[in-house]
């Protein structure tokens, strides 16, 4: 599965610089010890992270990452997105992450862009993006912001349920 990260690089034969790219990614995200299992048969977490080394071996310039962090602990949350926030960093690359997660959002990101059904609600710094407003606009859901280290912290407080735009199927 990492291997085929390599596709847009090889020409249909495997060379020597291709495997050491995928170990390099299978070593970046701690996965060398399911390298040759089965994708199928592996756990959600390991499966998003065997996605994420695909994405690193590809050596793309731009990462498009959906909830990278879906079906990991908190532990392993925090470990894949120091990851990302490593790579950008060090290759000079830029990383669009879909998070449902606020507070990884807020955490990680340097930017944010804040939809509803597709369309922008707020975009910017997660400080002026993630407000008690803006979240109760979207998500429907009273909560307060408090600071942590300089970023927005959001704790939820309970649902809206008389917000004047929420609908049964919402």
């Amino acid at each position: 599965m990492v291997l085929q990260g390599r596709h847009p690089h090889s020409n249909r034969h495997r060379s020597q610089q291709d495997l050491e790219k995928v170990s390099k990614a299978l070593s970046l995200l701690d996965i060398e010890d399911i390298a040759m299992r089965d994708f199928g048969a592996i756990s959600g977490g390991q499966q998003q992270k065997v996605t994420i080394a695909r994405a690193i071996a590809q050596e793309a310039k731009v990462l498009l990452l959906d909830e990278p962090t879906s079906n990991l602990d908190i532990m392993h949350q925090l470990e894949v997105m120091d990851l990302l926030r490593r790579l950008v960093r060090k290759n000079n690359m830029s990383a669009i992450i879909s998070l449902h997660d606020l507070n990884l959002t807020s955490r990680y990101a340097d930017n944010v862009i804040m939809l509803k059904r597709g369309n922008v609600i707020s975009s910017g710094e997660p400080l002026f993006v993630l407000t008690p407003e803006n979240i109760a606009s979207v998500y429907h859901v009273e909560v307060v912001v408090k600071s942590v280290e300089g970023r927005p912290y959001i704790v939820p407080l309970r649902p809206l349920f008389h917000h004047p735009s929420r609908r049964p199927d919402d």
